[in-house]
């Protein structure tokens, strides 16, 4: 035996040599997937953040929308109608994987939305006067229905942040 490690003493130490790049190939590899994993989560939370704030910009256009049209402001509506569309969509597109049903829920808003501004648009064109209450009410429903999107996205960025 002690003739074999004089003559492979070579050999011996570059085998061992050999197994502990190996090994520190295998940890450093280890590390760079949690590393990516990390940077994967952190763009996802980001991403959610960034449309649970559009959420709460959609909510605080449609309470606006409801004080405006009780006061009967509908060329301020017009405008304001547009700006929650365009805020809406952004929520849509917003890549924060938000469920196929909340999506729907989400385009459901946009198109109620769209109606109204069409029948204020008509009206106003039309000189006719624009019942406020039931336009209210179906912007109550809306900021219901983001505002239960906006929980969940929340709920989920505290299961990734804890």
């Amino acid at each position: 035996m002690s003739g074999f490690f004089s003559t492979n003493w070579g050999d011996v130490v570059g085998a061992i040599g050999i197994l502990f790049a190996l090994w520190g190939i295998w940890k450093s590899k280890s590390a760079a997937e949690r590393a990516e994993e990390a940077a994967t989560e952190t763009r996802d939370t980001l991403i959610k953040s960034d449309v649970i704030g559009s959420c709460s910009t959609a909510i605080g256009y449609m309470e606006e929308l409801k004080r405006l049209q009780r006061k009967g402001e509908w060329p301020a509506c017009l405008e304001r109608y547009s700006s929650l569309v365009r805020v809406l969509g952004s929520v849509k597109s917003g890549d924060a994987q938000i469920s196929t049903d909340d999506m729907a829920r989400i385009q459901g808003a946009i198109t109620q939305i769209s109606d109204i501004e069409a029948r204020v648009d008509r009206a106003l064109a039309d000189s006719k006067p624009v019942k406020a209450a039931p336009l209210n009410e179906i912007l109550s429903k809306q900021i219901e229905t983001v505002h239960e999107i906006q929980m969940k996205l929340k709920k989920s960025v505290r299961k990734i942040s804890v």
